[in-house]
């Protein structure tokens, strides 16, 4: 069975204590927990893609290199990067990230 791990590093933020108000801490509070989501998200497709890239089927599928790709979630928009595979029979380019995930072409 694959799996993935997640791990969260200690964040270190310092707050000035002048001027701090409660909404200016959940504004602040707000856009960690969106970088840790969008961190969180890359890293689990940077995984997931490793994962598909060792267990694909030998000999039907060239690995041709790292795409790059935007997609827009929930925790915001986030780049990452992922396999682009070539069919030896019909020479059809493939991303298992992308057919595993059910990401549409434009999406």
């Amino acid at each position: 069975m694959n799996t993935i791990t997640l791990e969260f590093k200690p964040v270190k933020v310092k707050i000035s204590t002048e001027d701090l108000t409660l909404e200016a801490l959940e504004e602040m509070i707000f856009d960690i927990r969106q970088e840790l989501g969008k961190t969180a998200f890359v890293d689990i497709l940077r995984q997931y893609d490793e994962v598909l890239r060792k267990s694909r089927p030998r000999g039907k599928l060239k690995n041709i290199r790292k795409k790059p790709k935007y997609l827009q979630t929930r925790v915001g928009d986030i780049q990452y990067s992922r396999t682009l595979y070539k069919e030896k029979a019909t020479k059809k380019a493939r991303y298992l990230l992308d057919e595993a995930l059910k990401i549409d072409t434009n999406q």
